[in-house]
């Protein structure tokens, strides 16, 4: 069985200074665990939180040994910051714990070693907690296993994730929100890969997938359909389900769902990392064609090009917001040697707010309740 080993940056010293700019933690002496802003922002509304990651070194006095993550929450007021688990430390060349939020906003799921019965170092397991931390239960319960990428389907009803078990390389599986009927959907037996990073459609009727191309399938696996001539990284749905993204991790990419009309919107030194507006008019990404990292957002057809940030320092791995207004995104402008922080803008670039101290990685917007 070939283990997929490294999906996330290690946090070696390399990493130290944040260089994974697009969501990947780096191990940091741990700073006070306080939130700040740094102009005034509106009161928290129901439901707006921001869930991230936070990572530190085991050892304060060395910086490469390995990592403490957690994941906390925090209101986009910047306020109400809370560790929402209490995990130890683990092998950094395993994917790093990162909240997936529930549709409505009230659980998070999230992968992590999760077993001291297994035998493999970057076996994961996928564990479910109420937003506060409360009633954490591990969903997969499966040491000989190593599941990850968890991704809830818009209904709610269920959570489709990748793994390894069954003897096989890594496949997609569904199971429901609880953790009972797994269900193996894709099975290809003698392919010499993996597939991964699941997506469920707006409807919850379809997932895509990235494989030796990218695949859609729907969700009691009886179809598969491999989309002509196409390759990339990250696909995922517009909101309306008509058309799937990906990224080259130098160019973003838009296509129907069928395959057809393939449009290459983005061909400046894009990164990986891309998100849709939630009304699907607009994506988000971060591209160094201004030399740093910014954040920028288009219109699906290339135009309307807005640099949102236009800032000195790295600014990477945007989120919209549910209503669509702000843009949470990660920078190392906080002048500490380059750690990232989550910081939050309005989608025309006014108003920045820092809304952490500790350093931060993948930030989630919860839904609107």
């Amino acid at each position: 069985m070939v283990k997929l080993a490294v999906l996330a940056c290690a946090a070696s010293a390399a990493f130290l200074s944040a260089a994974c700019r697009d969501g990947e933690p780096a191990a940091t002496a741990p700073p006070p665990a306080t939130a700040s802003t740094s102009t005034p922002v509106p009161a928290a509304q129901a439901g707006d939180r921001i869930a991230f990651t936070s990572c530190v070194a085991e050892n304060p006095q060395d910086l490469e040994s390995d990592p403490v993550c957690n994941i906390y929450v925090i209101d986009t007021a910047g306020s109400g910051l809370t560790a929402v688990t209490d995990l130890p430390a683990f092998n950094p060349e395993n994917d790093y714990p990162h909240a997936i939020w529930s549709p409505d906003g009230e659980r998070i799921a999230f992968a992590f070693p999760g077993d001291a019965r297994s035998e493999n170092p970057f076996d994961s397991e996928i564990f479910v907690m109420n937003a506060d931390g409360s009633e954490q239960k591990n969903l997969t319960n499966s040491p000989d296993a190593d599941d990850r990428r968890p991704f809830w389907s818009p209904d709610g009803a269920r959570i489709a994730f990748m793994s390894d078990r069954d003897d096989a390389e890594y496949e997609i599986y569904v199971m429901n929100a609880d953790g009972s009927g797994t269900l193996r959907l894709t099975n290809r037996p003698g392919f010499d890969g993996w597939d991964s990073a699941p997506v469920w459609s707006p409807d919850s009727s379809r997932i895509v997938f990235r494989s030796d191309g990218i695949y859609v399938l729907t969700i009691d696996g009886a179809a598969v359909t491999r989309l002509p001539n196409l390759d990339g990284a990250e696909p995922s749905w517009s909101p309306d389900a008509s058309h799937l993204g990906f990224t080259d991790y130098s160019s973003i990419y838009i296509v129907n769902v069928d395959g057809s009309g393939l449009t290459n919107l983005s061909s400046q030194l894009s990164s990986g990392h891309y998100a849709w507006s939630p009304d699907g008019s607009q994506l988000a990404f971060s591209s160094t064609r201004d030399e740093n990292r910014e954040i920028y957002i288009m219109n699906l057809d290339g135009s309307g090009l807005s640099n949102v940030t236009n800032d000195p320092a790295d600014d990477s791995a945007p989120g919209w917001s549910s209503d669509g207004s702000r843009i949470a995104f990660l920078s190392d402008r906080f002048d500490d040697g380059g750690s990232l922080r989550i910081y939050v803008t309005n989608a025309d670039g006014s108003g920045v707010t820092r809304l952490t101290e500790i350093p931060g990685s993948h930030p989630a917007w919860s839904p609107s309740p």
